[in-house]
């Protein structure tokens, strides 16, 4: 028996079905590969905020299995304070004002972790406006989040050490065309008698007195073409009229290709410093006067500065004696152990001259404070005070060293923050 002309058309329509359910199937297999693979989570729910589906990043990600996925409990481990921000912005793409919702923010994840995620959800819509699904992806950003958090605290930490510290602190950008301050610390300020908006361009030079100011741009000069540390006492006449001596030290720092890109450096007011020097000199023949103003120049010259409750820092100036040496070693080992410190930074910028003297007071501090628990930290090694070291074949395996205050104050941060200290 033939078949019928409507028995043929079935067959043919069986046969196109059967196709398109095949395409269907490995259509499908295709899209679950692939949503497998991706390293970002995937989802779509409905209008009711029931799943329809996640991929295995959506569960990884929010620690939500794909039978416990859904809206509500997506939006039940939003951090409140997130939610709130992210309300209206939400809502908007709910009614169709966006046309897309996009957004970071935190989840606490039901395993007792916080993680920081990238969402991104598109909204399908009927034809009279409902809203009838939602699909999009999930990222874990945690690790960028913790990265600039960790930047923003390092950043607020440096600005408030500057700011903390008796000296003023400035950074100077250089360009073919001019120098500039990019940074200057409120004790500048203070030492130049101006505003922080006036601390631009050539603002130090313009205060320089006249007797000075050639000395001063010499100095600069020598060390910008030599790419080396520039050091300058010199006065200033501030806006106000008064006359101060300042003690400039700048560190020059080099980029990749060993081009210098900018100076770092402090400003020291040694106003009395230097009135001091002139009344010793006038006043040799007085023991007591010489006596006292001895005494507060010591005093003066080791002050031990508070970095942060577990850093110290000894910044020592001008020559040291074996009495001075003494009065370092009582300062220090009183300080860290009254304070608890962990780390006792040893600055020897402001030496004048590394003998054995000083080398021997340094190797003293260094035992004493780690009695006391404590790491001793030098810094300020210059080219000269390394080879002086070497020669006097000091003992100071035991401490580390640093060319700059600074280099040294992020190890004593590091060092307390890794618990070596």
């Amino acid at each position: 028996m033939s078949k019928s002309p409507q028995t043929d058309e079935i067959d043919a329509l069986r046969t196109r079905v059967a196709a398109l359910e095949e395409a269907l199937h490995r259509s499908e297999e295709r899209f679950r590969f692939l949503t497998s693979r991706t390293p970002i989570g995937i989802y779509h729910f409905d209008a009711d905020g029931s799943c329809m589906f996640v991929n295995e990043r959506f569960s990884e990600i929010t620690g939500l299995p794909p039978a416990q996925a859904s809206a509500s409990s997506w939006a039940e481990m939003v951090a409140m304070e997130d939610q709130v921000r992210l309300a209206p912005a939400f809502e908007g793409a709910l009614r169709g004002e966006l046309p897309y919702f996009e957004a970071e923010y935190r989840i606490a994840r039901h395993d007792g972790t916080t993680r920081w995620i990238r969402v991104v959800a598109s909204f399908a819509f009927d034809e009279r406006g409902s809203m009838t699904s939602y699909l999009g992806t999930v990222a874990d950003v945690t690790e960028r989040h913790e990265a600039e958090d960790a930047l923003r605290k390092s950043e607020e930490r440096a600005r408030l050490l500057s700011q903390r510290l008796p000296v003023g602190v400035f950074e100077v950008e250089l360009s073919q065309e001019e120098a500039s301050f990019s940074f200057v610390n409120d004790r500048w300020c203070e030492i130049l008698g101006i505003s922080h908006d006036e601390a631009k361009g050539d603002a130090l030079m313009r205060l320089v007195h006249p007797d000075d100011a050639k000395r001063a741009m010499e100095a600069w000069r020598g060390g910008i073409v030599s790419r080396t540390r520039v050091s300058v006492e010199e006065r200033l006449i501030r806006p106000d009229g008064q006359l101060r001596w300042i003690r400039v030290t700048a560190e020059p720092l080099l980029d990749e290709g060993g081009e210098l890109i900018k100076y770092l450096g402090t400003l020291v007011d040694i106003t009395e410093r230097k009135r001091l020097e002139e009344v010793l000199a006038e006043t040799v023949a007085q023991k007591e006067i010489i006596e006292a103003q001895r005494i507060r120049l010591s005093e003066m010259s080791t002050p031990l500065i508070p970095i942060t409750d577990e850093i110290m820092v000894m910044p020592l100036v001008g020559n040291v004696d074996p009495e001075r040496a003494e009065q370092v070693l009582e300062t220090l080992l009183s300080g860290v152990s009254n304070a608890g410190a962990r780390v006792a930074i040893l600055d020897v910028t402001g030496v004048v001259a590394m003998n054995a003297e000083v080398a021997n007071a340094l190797v003293r501090a260094a035992q004493a404070v780690k009695l006391l628990g404590a790491q001793a930290v030098l810094s300020g090694i210059r080219a000269e005070v390394a080879q002086t070291l070497v020669e006097l074949d000091a003992d100071i395996g035991g401490m580390a060293t640093f060319s700059s205050l600074k280099a040294a104050i992020a190890y004593g941060m590091r060092a307390v923050r890794a618990g070596r200290a």
